[in-house]
Parts: C-alpha cells; sequence; structure tokens
C-alpha cells in the first residue's frame, strides 16, 4: 500500500570515487533522526549507475542497474525495508530525460548505436537527428576543431584521439584513422561549429536525451508545447496532487483552524475542478 506523501527530506547520495561517499547504508543510519522530524518519504538522488566520480548522479550511464558505489540492489533493498518498518517511504529521481555520455564506452547504450547506428536496439532511445549529416551520420561535436580528425588512429575496433575513444562498425577498420573514420556512423565535428546531431541537455554536450515525440509521450500531446496541456492531465498524471489520503491529512490538520493554507487551497480546487489549470491560491 502507497505511503501518502506528507513531508519529504532529500538525500544526495554519492559513492567514494567522488571524494565523499553517502551510500544507502549512511541513509539508513539517519532513518530514526528523519523519524523523529516527522519526515514520511527520504527523496533521494539518482540511484542509477552514474559516470565514475560523480557528485551527483544525474550523468547516468546504465539506468538498468542500481549503483554499486552506493550499495547496489541490496543496498537499497535494505533501505527500502528499514524505512518501511518505521512507516515511511522512499522517492527516487528516476532521470527518465537523459545519460551521460562524456566517456562514451561507459554508457551501453549510446555505445551500441554509435557502433550499430540506426540498426542499433537502442537507437530509439536517444533523439537523433539522422538527417542532419547528408549521409545520415550522427553530428558529434567532441572535437576541439574539424583539423582533429586527421590525428585519429585505429586501436583495433577502437578510433583513438588523445583521452576519447569511439567503436567502429562491424567490418570498417581497413585503413588510417582519417578513412575509418569516413566510414563509422557518427561524424566528429569542432564544438564550436555549434551543430550538434542528438538532443543534449541544454547545451551541455556530454548529456543526451530520449525523444519527447515517441509513443511514450502521445497520450500528452500538448505538454511539453503547452503548460496547460500537462496541468490539464495532472489527476492521472500526479498522484501526489490528487491523492486522496493527503488530502484528508491537510483537511483534518486545517479543520482545527480558520485559517487556510496555500497547499490545501491547491489541493482541494484540484479535487472539486480536476480538469481546470493550477493557479496560484490567493492568500488570507
Amino acid at each position: 500500500m502507497a505511503l501518502p506523501v506528507i513531508s519529504t527530506y532529500r538525500l544526495q547520495l554519492r559513492g567514494e570515487s567522488s571524494g565523499f561517499a553517502f551510500t544507502f547504508a549512511d541513509a539508513e543510519n539517519l532513518l530514526d533522526y528523519l523519524n523523529d522530524l516527522g519526515v514520511s518519504h527520504l527523496y533521494l538522488s539518482p540511484i542509477m549507475t552514474a559516470a565514475p566520480g560523480s557528485s551527483h548522479g544525474y550523468d547516468v550511464t546504465d539506468p538498468t542497474t542500481v549503483s554499486p558505489e552506493i550499495g547496489g540492489r541490496d543496498g537499497l533493498a535494505r533501505l527500502s525495508a528499514a524505512a518501511r518498518e518505521r512507516g515511511m517511504g522512499l522517492i527516487v529521481d528516476i532521470v527518465p530525460n537523459h545519460v551521460g555520455i562524456d566517456v562514451p564506452q561507459q554508457n551501453p547504450w549510446w555505445w551500441d548505436v554509435l557502433r550499430n547506428g540506426r540498426s542499433s536496439p537502442y537507437a530509439t532511445y536517444f533523439d537523433i537527428d539522422w538527417d542532419l549529416d547528408d549521409d545520415g551520420r550522427i553530428v558529434l561535436p567532441v572535437l576541439g576543431s574539424d583539423d582533429d580528425a586527421a590525428d585519429l588512429t585505429v586501436d583495433g575496433d577502437l578510433l583513438r584521439l588523445g583521452d576519447l575513444a569511439l567503436p567502429i562498425a562491424p567490418g570498417t577498420a581497413g585503413g588510417t584513422g582519417p578513412e575509418v573514420h569516413d566510414r563509422q556512423h557518427y561524424r566528429l565535428v569542432g564544438w564550436r561549429n555549434g551543430v550538434c546531431g542528438y538532443r543534449r541537455f541544454f547545451s551541455i554536450t556530454i548529456q543526451a536525451c530520449g525523444p519527447v515525440s515517441s509513443r511514450s509521450h502521445a497520450r500528452y500531446p500538448h505538454g511539453s508545447d503547452r503548460p496547460s496541456g500537462w496541468s490539464m492531465r495532472m489527476p492521472s498524471t500526479s498522484p501526489s496532487v490528487n491523492h486522496r489520503p493527503t488530502s484528508a491529512w491537510v483537511a483534518s490538520k486545517t479543520a482545527r483552524s480558520s485559517w487556510r493554507s496555500p497547499a490545501s487551497e491547491v489541493i482541494e480546487k484540484k479535487r472539486r475542478y480536476p480538469h481546470t489549470p493550477l493557479r496560484q491560491p490567493t492568500s488570507r
């Protein structure tokens, strides 16, 4: 049974390689203290495997695994069980909109797309403009200048330039670095060109975003370009806004006083008029 969200406390999880570790075990040690404060839910920073040394966890490299640096699946299970024993729940930031690609080889999905192009099973996981380049290649703005492509070298099944390593498509490894580069599913360009073949997180080239026009968004077609398209659909997408136990709790607190909190007004309006966009409540 889901626990009503009354109050949250955010915890920033980090692995040892970041310079200061705060793991699931550390969070578990805080449960009694947070429970005494009246916290109903721990709000955890991203828990999936991220780039080594990440201090925030938003540069996820493998969304299918729980980061071993912060305790892995077993550590998460222990924290969840300990929280439940105290009547507390967990809220997790799952970072659904982007992943880290700073070191391509660390991200198996991105690596496979670079190696196999459109035929990769993960090609639709990213918002890639395959038509940006004349020959259907992914434009990657990772070079200091376009001329740096001349210094690419072949190392087995990898193309290398300094610390940069990229996959070579099967059957395309013969020849010099620049010649092999011309046969790949990607084209490396200078970052100053202002051209990027995939949707990134704001202007952060090392984070690639997922598609926003796929069938996963078909139910809410106006959510991205018209705010009311999202807020009009809040009752079905946001359990915290239309959560009856939470509404009942707020009502029980405010019924003891003639004062009505802004939060209670928002919840009451959404309950009574679920299809009306939210507006800032009037202070009293």
